[in-house]
């Protein structure tokens, strides 16, 4: 008898754990979806303004201005290291990191 209570008790645990867990995967993608909302919102934003024919510096800078007035956190031309299967094979850098 104890050994199913166990068995019992775990298994409720375990549906906790994972109802937990898709909570907070829902969270995340939420706030995953937001952040894109606002970053296309202002790219979109910098392209209507400016328009095409400028160097990549000019949109950046502008980006970087639009971010700073919708109060997006972001840090621009962020160095990140490329891994695979757990080894680091090499760096990149991106125009934005945002958060």
């Amino acid at each position: 008898m104890n050994h199913v209570s166990e068995a019992k008790r775990a298994s409720v645990l375990d549906t906790k754990g994972t109802k937990e867990e898709e909570r907070r995967m829902k969270w995340l993608n939420d706030e995953v979806e937001r952040l894109a909302y606002q970053v296309i919102g202002a790219a979109i934003e910098v392209h209507r303004v400016l328009g095409p024919g400028f160097l990549e510096s000019v949109y950046q800078h502008a980006l970087a201005t639009e971010f700073q007035a919708r109060n997006i956190p972001h840090e621009p031309k962020k160095s990140v290291a490329i891994n695979y299967k757990g080894h680091q094979v090499g760096e990149s850098e991106l125009d934005f990191l945002s958060w």
